[in-house]
């Protein structure tokens, strides 16, 4: 009998790097992602209408579902500002025996218009009133909430090379990439060493050929700092 998948929900405003983190979760992994605005941009639809995005959202929960029952991960981006949504989207994947994560993704309002301005997806594009008025809108997770996930973290994530720094390392959080040895393999450099908050020192191979169980870990890290890039 196939193992379930396992389902991975990111909730946050536009610009919160959703899209950025779902990527990182799944570079070198066999991953089912749900992102509605890459199949608008696809077929050229209008990302502000709503009745098509949640026909779009729909589908790809019906596929996702099937993927799931076929032992493949799955990873939700569509924001699911709604805790009713969020809920609907755990309790379906848990009927089929999987295992689901939740994280939410949160920045200041300036900051999330500045990265959609940046981007240029949206036209007309999204104005920082839009977002203030969001940010008030959306249903963010709660203690009580987050209690209900076999894992969950709420982040900020930054921009650029510090955006894919912050999303790899919310990554590796994850039970579904943490406990696969194939993507720890990809991603962790050839020197890589780890110092837990014992003191312990982990080699890498130490690191990737570990037992996984629960990841009590709260993001961002404090003090996280990125190396300059060098483009």
């Amino acid at each position: 009998m196939t193992k379930p998948g396992h389902l991975t929900v990111i909730c946050g405003l536009p610009g919160s790097g959703k899209t950025t983190l779902a990527r990182a979760l799944a570079r070198g992994r066999d991953v089912f992602h749900c992102n509605a605005d890459d199949w608008f941009d696809h077929l050229g639809f209008d990302l502000w209408d709503e009745s098509l995005r949640a026909r779009v959202e729909a589908l790809q929960w019906t596929v996702g579902q099937q993927m799931l029952r076929n032992g493949v991960d799955v990873v939700v981006e569509w924001g699911t500002w709604a805790r009713s949504e969020r809920d609907a989207l755990r309790e379906g994947a848990r009927a089929l025996g999987a295992t689901v994560d939740l994280i939410f993704l949160d920045a200041p309002t300036h900051d999330l218009w500045r990265r959609t301005s940046a981007r240029g997806q949206e036209d007309p594009a999204i104005t920082e009133e839009q977002l203030a008025e969001w940010s008030t809108i959306i249903q963010r997770p709660t203690t009580s909430e987050f209690e209900l996930y076999d894992l969950h973290e709420t982040a900020e994530v930054g921009v650029g090379f510090e955006a894919e720094v912050a999303a790899l390392e919310t990554a590796m959080w994850s039970t579904a990439t943490r406990g696969d040895r194939e993507w720890m393999d990809r991603h962790l450099a050839p020197e890589f060493e780890e110092f837990g908050r014992s003191g312990r020192h982990w080699s890498r191979c130490e690191v990737i050929d570990a037992e996984i169980g629960e990841i009590d870990a709260v993001s961002p890290l404090d003090g996280l700092r990125s190396p300059p890039s060098d483009s």
